[in-house]
């Protein structure tokens, strides 16, 4: 398993919610969450996969979404980041 963390600064004008919907459903994507800090600006969003295709599959998904919505392509600001899950606790 593999988690994906980028930072943006800012907002885009779109907003995010496309990118989860992007993903909804996706095989091998476990979970996908944007992120705010309490009392400051930016975001982060966090992607959990299941491996390196997965996440493949993920881009994929939100580069077709993003030409279907015309929304110009705006990476992270800082990173992305992966990390590779070595110990994991899922309580349900």
């Amino acid at each position: 398993m593999i988690i994906r963390i980028a930072h943006f600064h800012t907002l885009s004008p779109v907003g995010r919610e496309w990118i989860l919907d992007a993903l909804q459903g996706v095989p091998g994507i476990r979970s996908a969450f944007h992120a705010t800090p309490e009392g400051g600006s930016g975001y982060v969003t966090v992607g959990i996969f299941d491996d390196e295709t997965a996440i493949a599959i993920a881009e994929d998904a939100i580069a077709r979404r993003r030409v279907e919505l015309g929304i110009e392509g705006q990476g992270p600001d800082d990173g992305p980041i992966f990390y590779n899950v070595h110990h994991l606790i899922a309580n349900e």
